[in-house]
């Protein structure tokens, strides 16, 4: 998301402000004050349209716990991929 506001956006901002418009020093300045708008804005987009409730189950299966076959508890994408090598 980063790349794609600096590229996307800061970067022709930049540019046009430096060269086109001569507004000189203080183009790529702004130019990177609107990549940094821009990727604020996605950031808030992103949080405000998540379905938390699937990303808390998908974190709750990601840290579950399993008992393993020698009694002691690991991560269960551990035993997982234990249980897949043998």
């Amino acid at each position: 998301m980063n790349l794609r506001a600096f590229s996307l956006v800061g970067m022709p901002v930049a540019v046009g402000l430096a060269f086109w418009l001569e507004v000189g020093f203080c183009g790529p300045w702004l130019g990177l004050l609107s990549a940094q708008v821009c990727c604020a804005g996605l950031m808030l987009y992103m949080i405000g349209t998540a379905d938390w409730e699937y990303q808390a189950c998908r974190a709750q299966l990601l840290t579950a716990l399993d008992q393993g076959s020698d009694g002691h508890k690991q991560p269960l994408l551990a035993a997982v991929d234990k249980n897949n090598n043998s």
